[in-house]
């Protein structure tokens, strides 16, 4: 008899909330973001031509993910990384199609050079809102972003990002005037519960359209000649699609058990990381939240047709 057994991805198994089938079905975009490097955001031509790169389509809105690691003052390397994901929502009907066109991470950078970071980013991609996880060491970065910044990289001051929901139960004195485009995210249990469902629905759906695999990648760049002989140009060209199979390597590498409360959690393996699926998670619930008061505003704007009633 022929025994048939299932396929996975190097450490997927059954008990993977995530499944390979589900994920590899979005992995459709063949463009990535890139954000400018220092030399090319001081040549003024060069940074004028970059920023047209991906043109900001009418009705649409772009997202920052972030979650946030930190050192210890003990400790001069985080055991976790920050990362920063970039997210397009492309009206679509009643709803967005979320492009996730760029993801970078970072290990141990400093507090205040995330804060400015994730500014240049929001600021060079024409971001709407940023989300990021507001507990533990989260908290220190907010707390930064709601200063004022300079990058003396490039000689660019940022004006404070600061919460756009004043509900938000967050122990910071924001200053008034700063630039309202925050969302705070507190990962209680119901919380992380709704974050790991609609990412679960986003990927079923196919809502979330991924950037294809970074070997499929290559074959763009065939004929260009500095990509063969730059290893500095070729590793950043193909950064954001490595990027996108680390992250669902994490993703694929979590577990997850139902609470007595009925709520779904998940756990990364001993051993490995979940930053990356934290960040794009955490921009897939802010992504869902913007397309249902979307859709709650669109329903309640709609008046009756009184001259169906004659």
């Amino acid at each position: 008899s022929l025994t048939i057994t299932k396929m996975y991805w190097y450490g997927e198994n059954e008990n993977s909330f995530f499944k390979s089938s589900e994920i590899n079905d979005c992995r459709v975009l063949k463009k990535a973001y890139y954000p400018l490097t220092d030399d090319e955001y001081r040549n003024e031509d060069i940074k004028k031509k970059k920023l047209k790169q991906m043109p900001k389509l009418p009705g649409e809105i772009r997202l920052i993910g972030c979650d946030i690691a930190v050192c210890s003052t003990t400790k001069k390397v985080s055991n976790d990384n920050s990362v920063f994901t970039l997210m397009r929502l492309l009206p679509d009907g009643d709803g967005y199609k979320r492009e996730v066109v760029h993801i970078e991470s970072y290990n141990g950078m400093d507090v205040d050079d995330q804060a400015t970071r994730i500014k240049r980013l929001f600021t060079e991609f024409q971001a709407d809102k940023m989300i990021i996880d507001a507990q533990g060491v989260g908290y220190s970065v907010l707390s930064s972003l709601g200063k004022s910044s300079y990058d003396k990289t490039i000689d660019e001051h940022y004006e404070p990002f600061i919460p756009y929901d004043s509900s938000t139960n967050v122990d910071i004195e924001f200053v008034e005037e700063g630039k309202q485009v925050i969302y705070v995210f507190k990962g209680y249990e119901q919380t992380n519960n709704l974050t790991i469902t609609f990412l679960k629905n986003a990927f079923m759906s196919k809502k979330i359209r991924l950037l294809i695999d970074e070997n499929e990648k290559k074959e763009d760049f065939e004929k260009d000649k500095k990509y063969h002989t730059d290893g500095e140009y070729k590793a950043l060209k193909m950064l954001p699609f490595i990027q996108t199979s680390q992250c669902i390597f994490e993703t694929l590498n979590l577990e997850y058990e139902v609470r007595p409360t009925g709520n779904i959690a998940i756990k990364e393996k001993s051993g490995h990381r979940k930053d990356r699926y934290s960040s794009l998670a955490y921009t897939n619930y802010l992504a869902q939240l913007i397309e249902d008061e979307e859709y709650r505003n669109k329903r309640n704007n709609k008046s009756p047709d009184f001259f169906m009633l004659f």
